[in-house]
């Protein structure tokens, strides 16, 4: 048990690690880092991993010399960009077959139909606040690629 919770806290708390992490598997830790971003972004079901605070550490780390900073920023582009589109590429291929049953409450087929027509009317860039799902929603409202992109490629600022 105390594997398990130590591991947890390691995944939860790894700001808190890296630099120990850096110290002990030293050029490993950009695959870690890289896992860890990609599954953030890429996975519906992993928002609870430390993205945000850990970029920040990554960067003092760099910026202290503990990394290679061009190393750092090559992977974690890398990382954030494909797990976006394995985010996006999930919404398309899973979300409509998830959206086919009109008795059901929650993943109505109704509500699907709404959000697509809002989204056409007022434009398909995020609306601020929790959009996390939003790779996701673009996928399974069937946004084309192009117009998909752009923004991620931009860092989501709007369609």
């Amino acid at each position: 048990m105390e594997l398990i919770t130590g591991f947890i806290d390691l995944v939860l708390h790894l700001d808190v690690h890296l630099q120990a992490l850096v110290a002990n598997y030293g050029e490993w830790v950009y695959l870690i880092l890289f896992a860890i971003i990609f599954c953030e972004t890429g996975l519906v079901v992993t928002p609870f991993l430390p993205g945000d605070s850990l970029l920040f550490v990554a960067g003092a780390l760099a910026g202290a010399g503990g990394m290679d900073v061009h190393t750092l920023f090559a992977v974690l582009a890398l990382a954030s960009f494909s797990g976006d589109n394995t985010n996006y590429w999930l919404g398309r291929f899973v979300g409509p077959r998830l959206f086919n049953r009109a008795s059901s409450r929650l993943l109505n087929p109704a509500h699907l139909e709404r959000t697509q027509r809002f989204y056409e009317k007022h434009g398909w860039r995020d609306r601020g606040g929790f959009d996390y799902p939003a790779e996701t929603r673009d996928g399974t409202l069937s946004v084309p690629c192009r117009r998909y992109e752009k923004p991620v490629a931009r860092g989501r600022q709007g369609a």
